[in-house]
Parts: structure tokens; sequence; C-alpha cells
């Protein structure tokens, strides 16, 4: 495998993912006001806009994919390289919207967020695609650093102080008041 192409793909993948996410972030944290209820101040504008960089972000990997192919297990022709996208995408989306729970959870400050999300919103990404590049003991080591970091943020949430829930409640939470609505009944 060649170790130049492993490191463009995830550096590549790390830098869009912290830029793209980090202006989520940018545009997010200023309007939360209320840890449970974090998606009560966005604007519509607000809303398609993330969504819109969530759509360059893809599209960004998408150009990542086709830019190193041959250095993950999936590889080799236009079907794996979308098939890699979406799955970088989509579980990087879920470890990045994790690493926002522990933010608003741990009541980190606005501009702790916003730069936490251009520094290390691509990290997640990033971590996906080590787990899917050919030397198994990077697979291992992403795997093993992401445990590590689920642990960290659940520490981080736990130790604030006032919740009642941990940071797996309040991840669930979240994800339920974005499909339900703001009724969604507080975690316990």
């Amino acid at each position: 495998m060649p170790r130049r192409g492993a490191l463009t793909q995830v550096l590549s993948v790390w830098l869009a993912g912290s830029l793209m996410m980090g202006t989520v972030a940018a545009l997010i944290a200023p309007k939360v006001r209320d840890p449970l209820f974090p998606f009560l101040g966005l604007t519509v504008a607000t809303v398609l806009l993330a969504l819109l960089l969530v759509a360059a972000l893809f599209g960004a990997l998408a150009f990542i994919a086709g830019a190193t192919d041959g250095v993950s297990w999936l590889g080799g022709n236009v079907r794996a390289g979308v098939l890699w996208m979406i799955v970088v995408g989509v579980a990087g989306l879920a470890g990045w919207g994790y690493a926002a729970t522990v933010t608003f959870g741990a009541e980190f400050s606005t501009s702790a967020q916003i730069t936490l999300g251009y520094l290390g919103g691509g990290l997640p990404f990033a971590l996906v695609a080590c787990v899917l590049l050919r030397p198994v003991a990077l697979n291992v080591a992403a795997i093993v650093m992401s445990v590590v970091l689920l642990g960290i943020g659940f520490a981080l949430v736990d130790s604030s102080g006032e919740q009642q829930f941990n940071a797996l409640q309040l991840y669930a939470w979240y994800l339920l008041s974005l499909l339900g609505g703001p009724n969604t009944a507080v975690p316990m």
C-alpha cells in the first residue's frame, strides 16, 4: 500500500471535515441558548446552510475517494468509492454529532465549540477513513482511539455537574429532538 496515498487520504478527509463541520459549528453554536434544546434557536436559513455544507463535505469525500483510490479496503472501482464516501460521511457525521453533544452537554463556551469544530471537526471522519485503510494495524489504532475519545466524552458530560443523564442519553435526546421536534421528552 502506498503510504503517501493513505496519508493524503486521511489528512484530506480531516481537512475537509474540519473546514465544513467547523463552519457548521460556527453557524450553530452561537445560537444555542439551552443545552437541552440546541436546535430551537436555529433559523431555516441556518439549517439550509448547514445542510449545504454537509452536502459539500460529501462532495469533497467523493473527490478524495477518487483521488486516493486503492489505499482503502473499499477501493478499486467507482461503486467501492461511493460506498467509501457513504461510510466515511455517515459514520463521520455520527461521530461529529457525538462530539457536538459532548460540547453542549459539558457546556463548553461558544468560542471553544467553534475552535474545536475547526481543529477537530474532521477527526471523526479521519478516524473512519483510518478504519478503512488497508493495514490492519491502522484499523485497530483508529478503533482504539475512537473508543478512548468516546470514553472521554462520556466522562466530560458525566462530570459537568447538573445533568441527570450521560452523553449517550443526551445524544439520543438530540437525535430524537431533531426528528420529533421540541415536544420529545427530556432524557432521564
